[in-house]
C-alpha cells in the first residue's frame, strides 16, 4: 500500500478542521490523529511517496479539465501513473477521498473510489479484492 505524502497532510487538515468546528471532541481528536500515525504514517506497510517533477507538470492539465485545486490534481496524476503500473501485475489501485471532485474525475478514468464519508468497510473490502 502507499499513499501520497501530500495526502497526509490533507488528512490532517480535514482532522483540525473537524476539531476547529466542534464536531469532535478533544478525545475523538486525538485518537484519529493516533489512528493515523499508527495506520498510515509509521506503518512498515504503507509506502509514502513524493510525486515527481514530470507527475506535477502533467497533473496542470487536470486543474481545468476537472475543476479541481492542484493538490487533487496532483494526487490524480500519481493515482492514475500507479493504477496504470499495478494492472501490468493484475492489481487495482483504489483513491481514497471524502472529496467528490477528484472521486469523479479517477471514476471517470475507471479506477476504484472510496469515500470514508460514506462507504462502508464491507465496500472497501470489496473494491480491496476485486480482480
Amino acid at each position: 500500500m502507499f499513499c501520497l505524502l501530500e495526502g497526509v497532510g490533507e488528512i490532517i487538515s480535514v482532522i483540525v478542521r473537524s476539531r476547529n468546528r466542534g464536531e469532535v471532541t478533544i478525545r475523538a481528536f486525538n485518537q484519529a490523529k493516533q489512528l493515523l500515525d499508527d495506520e498510515i504514517i509509521h506503518r512498515a506497510e504503507v509506502e509514502l511517496v513524493l510525486p515527481t517533477e514530470n507527475q506535477v507538470i502533467a497533473s496542470w492539465e487536470f486543474i481545468g479539465k476537472y475543476s479541481i485545486n492542484s493538490t487533487d490534481a496532483v494526487l490524480l496524476q500519481c493515482a492514475f501513473d500507479a493504477a496504470s503500473e499495478l494492472r501490468t501485475n493484475g492489481d487495482n489501485l483504489v483513491l481514497v477521498s471524502s472529496d467528490q471532485r477528484p472521486l469523479n474525475a479517477a471514476r471517470n478514468a475507471e479506477l476504484f473510489t472510496f469515500n470514508p464519508e460514506i462507504d462502508n468497510r464491507a465496500a472497501l473490502d470489496i473494491l480491496i479484492h476485486s480482480p
